[in-house]
């Protein structure tokens, strides 16, 4: 899986089911931690989109029709090659999780190891969830080494003391099993399951501190956006009050953190008057959200197909960005970058 060139964004909604496939390119320079190089890496190659059935609210409520859904899906694929998925998840079952550890180390100061991180994130994570609950992401928001904060990547500085705070995104297992079953039974494997937030945030690479919000026809998805990191995330369901569901949203990001502007996406994104309705009720600059993706050279039938400069697309595109640097961290662990994009 590991060397697979393809990588595959499964963007499971309430009124459609959308997979984006992306192709992994060689280049002869690379920078793996500048987010600027997925574009120059990954290609997109085929697109397919089918009506969904069996999905309410984010929530799949009929196995069989989404399986049947994804079968339809892949039938249509130019590309065979694929044997496994990032996955979007989001629906009420989604929520977001605060929780901060800390680790001391040798009272003369000690080089802070990967090793010393990773115990670190462990003690972070217990966060007693219920027996129907299970952690599907977490990032760090800052390190505080010896007392000083806003500390992004402290692998290697030396310290007495290392704390973190941490976001935790935790969902219903009932959820994720359902989810991995539709892919599953439709003879995929499941690669990730990413939050939509997550997803539109990899999409996007907004700078600075940005409101994400994903317009559904059935739900709103929230993302709390500051650079590369996801500080908060929540799922709204709509239930035909549009407007008294973005009144909610405006509510709760209220208790949570600021932001300086507002970038849209989803299938209701294109509506006519939402931009000035949303600015008007958040007193905020708002935009939609454009994905900037490569296409396969040579390939008319990619813009036939609506995924250019088209926030409808933007989870599914967001997956495949998600999954490539996935692949890239993987590499890189093991030691197989030059394998990875050898091409």
């Amino acid at each position: 899986m590991l060397l697979n060139k393809f990588i595959a964004g499964l963007d499971i909604g309430s009124t459609k089911i959308s997979l984006v496939i992306g192709k992994i390119n060689p280049v002869k320079k690379t920078g793996f931690s500048n987010r600027a190089n997925d574009q120059r890496d990954l290609e997109i190659v085929d697109f397919q989109k089918v009506d969904s059935e069996g999905v309410r609210q984010g929530i799949i409520v009929d196995l069989a029709k989404v399986v049947n859904s994804i079968l339809e899906l892949k039938q249509n694929l130019a590309v065979k090659k694929i044997d496994s998925v990032f996955a979007s998840i989001n629906g009420k079952a989604l929520r977001s999780h605060f929780n901060r550890a800390a680790l001391n180390l040798s009272p003369r100061g000690e080089e802070i190891r990967q090793s010393h991180l990773d115990k670190l994130l462990r003690r972070a994570s217990s966060i007693g969830l219920p027996l129907n609950r299970q952690i599907i992401y977490r990032v760090p928001l800052e390190y505080i080494i010896d007392g000083e904060g806003e500390i992004a990547n402290p692998l290697r500085m030396t310290a007495t003391r290392i704390e973190v705070r941490l976001h935790i995104i935790s969902a219903e297992i009932g959820e994720v099993e359902n989810l991995a079953k539709s892919i599953n039974y439709s003879n995929w494997e499941v690669e990730g399951m990413i939050p939509v937030p997550l997803a539109c945030q990899c999409a996007l690479e907004q700078d600075g501190h940005s409101l994400l919000l994903d317009i559904g026809s059935q739900t709103i998805n929230l993302g709390l956006s500051s650079g590369n990191i996801l500080g908060f995330c929540r799922t709204f369901l709509c239930k035909g009050n549009f407007p008294g569901c973005l009144a909610e949203v405006k509510k709760s990001i209220e208790k949570v953190g600021d932001y300086d502007r507002i970038v849209i996406s989803g299938g209701r994104a294109l509506t006519d008057g939402l931009i000035e309705k949303i600015e008007e009720m958040f007193e905020k600059p708002t935009k939609i959200g454009i994905p900037r993706v490569r296409l396969q050279k040579n390939d008319s039938n990619l813009e036939e197909k609506e995924i250019v400069d088209n926030p409808v697309y933007t989870t599914a595109i967001g997956l495949v960005k998600y999954g490539l640097r996935k692949r890239k961290e993987r590499a890189e662990a093991k030691g197989l970058v030059k394998g990875l994009l050898r091409g």
